[in-house]
């Protein structure tokens, strides 16, 4: 081990959500033996352009590379290993720590890095993925004094292939009701972020949709038949860790706002008048939205199927909607009918306004419409309060 020169404690002003302290920050060319930190790694995305050569080199505090003579790796002579490993899987949530968000965000070159942590905006994340290999670097070797202003340096890199969707909104519509549904929503990522009004960025390494419409597919054979790859493993994840000798300040938390599950169920259809003399193919529609451009969902309660005029009739159709502390839920229903005799639009209809009860609960909620053709629809809200 080379001499040590004389050493001092510097600190460092970080304009960030949290504070580093640089401890014994000595001079270019100081080796020591490592003490691994005991944090747990900061899992995220691999920023582009990486290879196995980029273990061990130093990022800030926004998990940016430093460049030249200063980004090499701080483990000049830790041996490097690259183990075969073979899984299929996928995650989805919301970030909900600081550092988490910044390091992401650091490999989201599609996504604003100035939006970053903010009193106003939430991010989220759906990834696909297939891991080929992982490198691992031997972090208990000697390292070399990290620059000024270093923090984390990447300890892992995972080989493979993913497909990634990001979600970020303002944090009125990413809310708890919103997080905890992620992890189980099915569908279209894109029909999923436009009824939550969650914009979405794309981005893939090596794996594409089968179809050129990305899904939440969540088992392994979901994946695999949804997801096709192309070209050889690239790095997708990494893994970072802080720098031995610096002392980094608290992870903050993001808080995700109250919010609301509403599941309405429509119950029944009542048609008054049905558009012709005798039975009469109906399709039915219903969109329910918490306001003119806010989240939404819609679906059919009755496809095709024969109505009389004066004829009652169960529905069984369900929908569900995400909402925010203070929003108001309403719903609107249209269609077409068509027979031999005679065929149209039918009637629009339009909901009473419910107003979400803080403490959530069942709401009865009626649909009325009238014109040549006329029909009421009876749902329930259960609303399910998120914190």
């Amino acid at each position: 081990m080379r001499s040590r020169p004389h050493t001092t404690c510097a600190r460092i002003s970080v304009p960030s959500c949290w504070s580093i302290v640089l401890v014994a920050a000595c001079a270019s060319g100081c080796a020591r033996a490592a003490v691994p930190s005991s944090a747990p790694p900061i899992f995220a995305s691999a920023p582009r352009g990486i290879d196995d050569t980029a273990l061990g080199t130093p990022v800030d505090v926004h998990f940016r590379p430093f460049q030249g003579a200063a980004g090499r790796p701080i483990f000049p002579a830790a041996a490097v290993q690259r183990l075969a490993q073979t899984s299929v899987g996928q995650y989805c949530t919301a970030i909900r720590d600081a550092m988490s968000l910044e390091a992401n965000l650091s490999a989201w070159q599609t996504v604003n890095a100035s939006l970053g942590y903010s009193t106003d905006r939430r991010f989220a994340t759906y990834r696909a993925f297939q891991i080929r290999s992982i490198s691992t670097l031997d972090d208990r070797a000697d390292y070399d004094e990290a620059p000024l202003g270093a923090a984390f340096y990447i300890s892992r890199i995972y080989w493979g292939y993913s497909y990634e969707a990001v979600f970020d909104g303002d944090r009125r519509r990413m809310n708890a009701a919103v997080g905890a549904l992620l992890p189980m929503v099915n569908g279209e990522v894109s029909s999923f972020a436009n009824g939550s009004q969650l914009r979405t960025t794309f981005s893939g390494i090596g794996l594409h949709p089968r179809s050129g419409t990305a899904i939440f597919a969540r088992a392994e054979d979901q994946i695999m038949a949804a997801y096709d790859t192309d070209g050889a493993p690239a790095p997708v994840f990494v893994d970072y860790r802080a720098i031995p000798g610096r002392t980094i300040g608290p992870n903050l938390g993001i808080a995700l706002d109250p919010g609301y599950r509403v599941t309405i169920r429509f119950r029944s259809l009542h048609v008054v008048e049905d558009g012709t003399w005798f039975s009469t193919p109906w399709t039915l529609k219903a969109r329910c939205f918490t306001a003119a451009n806010g989240p939404y969902t819609e679906g059919t309660l009755v496809a095709g199927g024969r109505v009389d005029a004066n004829s009652s009739h169960t529905l069984d159709a369900t929908l569900i909607l995400n909402a925010a502390a203070g929003d108001t839920i309403e719903c609107v229903t249209d269609g077409t009918f068509a027979d031999s005799f005679s065929n149209g639009p039918l009637a629009s209809g339009r909901s009473n306004l419910v107003v979400l009860p803080e403490t959530g609960g069942t709401v009865a909620l009626k649909v009325a419409a009238s014109g040549q053709t006329a029909y009421q629809v009876e749902a329930d809200l259960d609303i399910v309060p998120f914190k």
